[in-house]
């Protein structure tokens, strides 16, 4: 099922025990804090977990600027990206983009600071050619689960209780945040979920024997894994 803007603001204000609106785009007072705040939650519950549906891979574009000394290479940080997660080779990026199974790689180093001229982000590396595993911005709602929905509606309602609560805000608040807990992490339990488990160890003809210098991270049916 879908939710709407408006559905997944009015469920916050009920929780927060606003009301209702009619539409986000109304030009009640309810209606305008949704349109400011509502944005805002989606990202930051996108951020919050590697979500599948919010995964992305994308070759990285060097910038035009002057690279800082402490990196070999400055690229573009993507518009729509809401958290990195990975720099990666061209090689182990160009498999990712292929869905290849099971792919081991090391991490590379890298930083995500201002550009030279403050207008953008950007992101320093020592890799050639880099890829960028990263969460991405959704705003078509459809793609959103059940309980990701819930987990946005609980940090909306902490937000809108602060305007207009009154007095039993700070109170209200504090719910609402322990319930956006419990439901984030039940949401992203529900997430591994959405495909095969991957191995809990690395399986043996990919490990080093005896070696410490193997690679700590993998990807797997569509997940990132961190080796023990």
């Amino acid at each position: 099922m879908a939710y709407s803007d408006t559905a997944i603001c009015n469920l916050a204000l009920t929780r927060s025990r606003v009301g209702e609106i009619g539409d986000i785009n109304e030009s009640s007072a309810e209606a305008s804090k949704c349109r400011i705040l509502f944005p805002m939650a989606r990202d930051y519950v996108l951020a919050k977990y590697p979500w599948r549906f919010a995964k992305r891979v994308k070759a990285l574009a060097l910038t035009s600027t002057t690279t800082p000394p402490e990196w070999q290479y400055e690229y573009d940080y993507p518009d729509e990206a809401l958290r990195a997660l990975y720099v990666l080779p061209a090689g182990v990026g160009q498999q990712l983009l292929r869905n290849v199974g099971y792919i081991e790689f090391d991490t590379e180093p890298y930083e995500v600071y201002s550009s030279d001229d403050q207008q953008t982000k950007v992101i320093g590396a020592n890799q050639e050619e880099a890829y960028l595993a990263y969460i991405r911005r959704i705003t078509n709602n459809a793609l959103f689960s059940d309980l990701f929905v819930q987990a946005i509606a609980w940090w909306l309602a902490a937000e809108l209780v602060l305007p207009f609560g009154g007095d039993s805000s700070a109170d209200y608040r504090k719910v609402a945040l322990n319930e956006f807990k419990m439901v984030m992490a039940e949401a992203a339990a529900a997430d591994a979920n959405q495909a095969k488990k991957a191995p809990r160890a690395l399986p043996r003809n990919l490990q080093a024997a005896g070696s410490d210098m193997r690679p700590r991270h993998y990807y797997y049916n569509g997940q990132f894994y961190r080796s023990a």
